[in-house]
């Protein structure tokens, strides 16, 4: 299926739209001692000329409005990007992502859609190839089917708000410090969409108004992806 297919382009919009669980699941990821992810991809387009490849990118890094990986696949045509490379890509060039738990994929949008037109058989051997299973409807979440609620809260972000108000009654001064890259913890918790932690870290003196090194407030950048619980936290 050509990517200029109109079900590939509803599919990339939607991936887009959706971004922030994708960040979500990987900021977390990022912060557990055994990992839970057995896959984590971006897709976009690479463009050299009149040639257009479409990759995906894995270590993926966020910083509210540009996603930075590696790239993995071996493009066919173009010459100025290779696996291994680094490469940053702007939120609204993201065509689609995936991430996987025990073998089970969530997002991958555009998979869905080029899957819808297949046979049974080729489904299979599309499968396969993947190595994963995916479902009938696209997931967002970790099991989403089990427990919806999921779709509002990350359980790891409901666990760990006990600990941070502790760490935060011992030194307040972590609400408003800065981290290496210039975030404070409350950019960082509004990109990931944890309203629980946005309210606990401003109850604690954050402050809404510090922009991050890209000059958004924590407001803003949950704005862009869709986080409205994190909006609403900023004015109760």
């Amino acid at each position: 299926m050509p990517h200029d297919d109109p079900a590939i382009e509803v599919a990339s919009r939607r991936a887009r739209e959706t971004f922030g669980y994708f960040w979500r699941e990987v900021w977390w990821e990022r912060r557990r001692i055994v990992g839970g992810l057995d896959l984590a991809a971006v897709k976009a387009a690479f463009v050299e000329g009149d040639a257009v490849e479409h990759l995906w990118v894995v270590d993926v890094d966020f910083d509210g409005l540009t996603v930075t990986g590696t790239v993995v696949n071996e493009p066919l045509d173009l010459t100025g990007v290779r696996p291994g490379d680094r490469v940053d890509v702007e939120l609204d060039e993201v065509e689609d992502w995936l991430f996987a738990v025990d073998g089970l994929a969530h997002g991958g949008f555009t998979i869905a859609a080029i899957r819808a037109g297949l046979g049974r058989l080729a489904r299979r051997r599309h499968d396969r190839a993947w190595g994963l299973r995916f479902p009938d409807e696209v997931l967002l979440v970790h099991g989403q089917s089990a427990d919806p609620a999921r779709l509002d809260d990350h359980p790891l972000c409901l666990a760990s708000r006990a600990d941070l108000a502790a760490t935060l009654q011992v030194d307040r001064s972590l609400a408003m410090e800065r981290d290496e890259d210039g975030f404070t913890l409350l950019h960082r918790e509004a990109i990931a969409g944890d309203a629980p932690l946005v309210v606990l870290l401003l109850a604690f003196g954050a402050d809404p108004a510090a922009r991050s090194p890209r000059g958004l407030t924590a407001e803003e950048h949950a704005e862009r992806l869709g986080w409205t619980r994190v909006v609403e936290a900023m004015h109760a």
